[in-house]
């Protein structure tokens, strides 16, 4: 880890539990070849026809990975900040169960822009957590999709 003036700048790149050397990242997911000191390319992964899914990728020993999950494996591994509805049991469970979320658990950027890359904007989460239309109807706005489901699961359901 390199710091200065107190604060941690940068750390060994992680990647599931595997030390990705001789790279080092920042908490704004910039990845950096320490051994030429160069930065590493990145490059705009994903459809924006998608739902809007586009994200930060780069090259490392040949294979194409996000910048924001290499961040937060690095920064804020699951292990020490699992999702909040699991962040009670997570040392009761056994490990394969742990492994198996570490394997599906997926990166939430926790602002409008996500294609800003920052540990502390970002957080662990279920694919369905991370779903444009899950994160409407949380905020009170669900989507016409999301109104149709509710009343095909919920024939009571009324609006």
């Amino acid at each position: 880890m390199i710091t200065v003036f107190g604060e941690e700048k940068w750390k060994p790149l992680m990647h599931y539990g595997i030390e990705l050397k001789p790279y080092i990242i920042s908490k704004g997911c910039e990845v950096i070849n320490s051994d030429t000191g160069k930065k590493l390319k990145l490059q705009l992964l994903g459809n924006k026809n998608n739902y809007g899914n586009q994200y930060w990728g780069c090259n490392i020993n040949g294979k194409t990975v996000t910048v924001h999950r290499l961040g937060m494996e690095t920064w804020k591994p699951i292990d020490e900040h699992p999702p909040a509805e699991l962040a009670d049991t997570w040392n009761d469970v056994p490990e394969a169960w742990r492994e198996w979320v570490r394997r599906t658990a997926w990166v939430d950027h926790q602002g409008d822009k996500i294609t800003e890359n920052h540990v502390d904007k970002m957080a662990w989460v279920t694919p369905r957590q991370n779903s444009k239309y899950y994160k409407e109807a949380q905020a009170g706005n669900p989507g016409k999709n999301e109104l149709l489901r509710r009343k095909r699961n919920y024939p009571n359901y009324a609006r």
